[in-house]
């Protein structure tokens, strides 16, 4: 995926589940939930991101891989997480 833009979303701006995903450029703003969900061992990758006047940037959750290379985060309540939802 070449770009990736969210503004003012009332969920996650991106969602994966069980996915092999490399994203160029994120960007977002205004995200009421989390910028970049990875779920259900997925894989992604993300080249640059913008995280801005979000609650929660980026979470692997699930035996997920989620490798940022570059990253700003303003106004983010969490920058990041990692946890297991589903058993």
């Amino acid at each position: 995926i070449k770009n990736i833009s969210c503004y003012k979303i009332f969920n996650d701006c991106f969602d994966a589940s069980d996915s092999n995903i490399d994203i160029s450029i994120l960007f977002s703003n205004g995200v009421k939930d989390k910028s970049v969900s990875a779920g259900e061992n997925s894989s992604i990758t993300i080249d640059s991101a913008n995280v801005l006047n979000t609650e929660i940037g980026m979470v692997a959750k699930d035996g997920s891989d989620l490798i940022i290379d570059r990253v700003l985060f303003e106004n983010t309540r969490l920058y990041g997480a990692a946890y297991i939802k589903k058993i």
